[in-house]
């Protein structure tokens, strides 16, 4: 029985290192998996800051060329009713003639 003993003993052993391996192992794995998705999560984050940073810029440049367009409407309409204003005069003097 004292033979036994020490192969039982050592068979425990190895069973408990073997499990001890098999679980370590696993975790390893998972956590492997969930670093992976954070890495694929970040890249992503990054894509699609740079998309909206460009977004921005190339909304900022549209808004810009709007208000270009504005400012020379702006300077038109002032140029159409002043020439109107002078027809306007111009026909009323004729009137009184």
């Amino acid at each position: 029985m004292n033979q036994i003993t020490p192969s039982v003993f050592i068979g425990a052993i190895s069973a408990v290192i073997a499990a001890a391996s098999f679980w370590f192992a696993t975790r390893a794995a998972r956590a492997t998996a969930r670093s992976s998705a954070y890495a694929v999560d970040a890249d992503a984050y990054k894509r699609a800051a740079e998309i909206y940073e460009s977004s921005i810029t190339s909304l900022r440049q549209d808004l810009a060329i709007v208000r270009a367009e504005v400012r020379d409407l702006r300077g038109q309409l002032t140029e159409v009713q002043d020439q109107n204003a002078r027809l306007l005069a111009e026909l009323a003097n004729l009137r009184r003639r």
